[in-house]
């Protein structure tokens, strides 16, 4: 185990594993696309696009499964799923710009999107101590 991966489990809080699987969709399947904005690097069209329209459908799927009609919660936990539901709806709306403007890389300095994702990233450090107020297994 010396030299193994740390295994993570999936998170048996509702919430907490609302946000695990919004940071797969972030860390790992928009990676290379959020590293293009970042450093205004160009990027494939046609394979950035099938990965947007899948990261956006799964957040989509996220943001339904914690929806207040689907999940019931308390006061606190009601906070920190509006700040769940909130950053997903920066993303996906930084996703959607993107993809209009045909991922040029003249453009993305103009629409800001670097700063956009700083603020995503800020707010994703913000809630971490939502979490761990609610006494998520997910931080």
């Amino acid at each position: 185990m010396a030299f193994g991966r740390k295994k993570i489990e999936k998170p048996k809080n509702v919430l907490g594993y609302a946000l695990y699987r919004y940071d797969r969709i972030f860390k790992v399947d928009l990676k290379k696309i959020i590293k293009a904005i970042k450093f205004n690097k160009s990027v494939n069209p046609r394979r950035a696009d099938l990965i947007v329209g899948k990261a956006v459908n799964s957040l989509n799927i996220i943001s339904e499964d914690i929806s207040k009609d689907n999940f019931k919660t308390d006061y606190r936990s009601d906070k920190t799923r509006d700040m769940i539901l909130s950053l997903m709806e920066r993303l996906k709306k930084i996703l959607q710009k993107v993809k209009e403007i045909s991922y040029d890389v003249q453009k993305f300095e103009e629409y800001r999107f670097p700063g956009s994702l700083e603020e995503i990233i800020k707010l994703r450090q913000s809630l971490k101590s939502k979490m761990k107020d609610i006494e998520s297994d997910y931080i």
